[in-house]
């Protein structure tokens, strides 16, 4: 019987995994890097800060250095579903479909449940561990903005499947919501 399993593969540190202290500090001075070179918007269909849709996996390592975790959705048949990398300090997490060139088809800026086992309908807005970057769309969406907000800054133009998704299809933005109605997920991807 082939059963669908998800398998986690936690990247060390770079410290763990270099074995010299300085390792660590770089991932983080590229990152800050990147940053200063670029810039903190979140552009539905294009990017988010300096983490362009399309860009290859080596590209994002060589801009932002180790990611914290990365992780491999894996199908029945033990085949790769898609891949993701995850900055924790940014909140920026990028998936990648299964391919020989691995090219960001999501990258999205989410916060963290402070306790894992919660399920997205269970999450309140207190319930999330603070960002410490902000990224914002040029409209000034970003975690936390209400939905009430989002509406008002981007128009009713979206789809709802459920009472935590606003999904605006034409500009390739997707925002997941706390069970108060606050954003604690933006997604881009390509329309």
């Amino acid at each position: 019987m082939k059963l669908n399993r998800r398998e986690v593969l936690a990247v060390p540190s770079a410290l763990t995994f270099s074995g010299f202290a300085w390792a660590a500090n770089c991932d983080e001075r590229r990152q800050q890097q990147a940053l200063a070179e670029s810039d903190t918007r979140i552009v539905p269909g294009e990017r988010i800060g300096p983490i362009k849709l399309g860009m290859a996996s080596s590209e994002i390592v060589s801009a932002l250095g180790t990611p914290d975790n990365y992780n491999k959705h894996i199908n029945g048949d033990g085949s790769v579903f898609d891949t993701w990398m995850w900055y924790k300090s940014l909140g920026l997490v990028i998936t990648y479909p299964a391919a020989a060139v691995e090219r960001a088809k999501y990258v999205s800026y989410e916060a963290e449940f402070r306790n894992h086992n919660m399920t997205f309908g269970q999450v309140g807005y207190n319930d999330l561990v603070p960002v410490k970057q902000r990224f914002a769309t040029e409209e000034g969406v970003t975690i936390g903005s209400s939905s009430y907000e989002i509406e008002r800054l981007l128009g009713g133009n979206y789809k709802s499947p459920s009472s935590i998704q606003m999904l605006y299809d034409s500009l390739g933005l997707y925002i997941t919501l706390t069970n108060d109605h606050r954003a604690w997920k933006i997604q881009i991807q390509l329309t």
